[in-house]
C-alpha cells in the first residue's frame, strides 16, 4: 500500500513501513511540511496515497467537502497518539505495526476516513 505520513508522526514510521514492503513517505521527504491540509490531501489523492494523520478535526470535513464537490478523494487513516503506547520509539513501532496490519486486512480501502484502533 502507498502511504503519506503526516508531520505529527515521526519519519521513522515511513521507514518502518518501507521495511515491511509498503511504499511509504513522510511529508518531510516530499518537502510538504507545513503545507495546508487541503493541499496535502490533493497531493495524496494525485499520488494514490493513503494519508496517515492524527488530525481528524481538519481531515474529516475536508474529505466530506471533496466528496460533495465531486473531487478526487483518497483514504485517510486517523490514529490518536493517546491510544498508542508511550515511551522511546513505542509510538513509531506501534503505529507502523498497526498500519501494516490494517493494510493487510484492508487491501482495497474505501476512500474516506478509517480509524486505526
Amino acid at each position: 500500500m502507498r502511504f503519506l505520513i503526516d508531520e505529527m508522526f515521526s519519519p521513522d514510521v515511513a521507514h518502518q513501513l518501507r521495511e515491511r514492503g509498503h511504499d511509504a513517505v513522510h511529508v518531510a521527504e516530499l518537502a510538504l511540511r507545513a503545507v495546508p491540509d487541503p493541499d496535502l490531501l490533493t497531493v495524496a489523492a494525485t499520488q494514490a496515497r493513503v494519508v496517515m494523520t492524527e488530525n481528524a478535526a481538519d481531515f474529516v470535513p475536508l474529505l466530506d467537502a471533496r466528496v460533495a464537490a465531486g473531487a478526487e478523494v483518497t483514504p485517510v487513516v486517523i490514529a490518536l497518539k493517546r491510544n498508542l503506547p508511550r515511551g522511546s520509539g513505542a509510538v513509531t513501532n506501534a503505529l507502523a505495526t498497526r498500519l501494516a496490519a490494517w493494510a493487510e486486512e484492508t487491501p482495497d480501502p474505501y476512500r474516506h476516513v478509517h480509524w486505526l484502533g
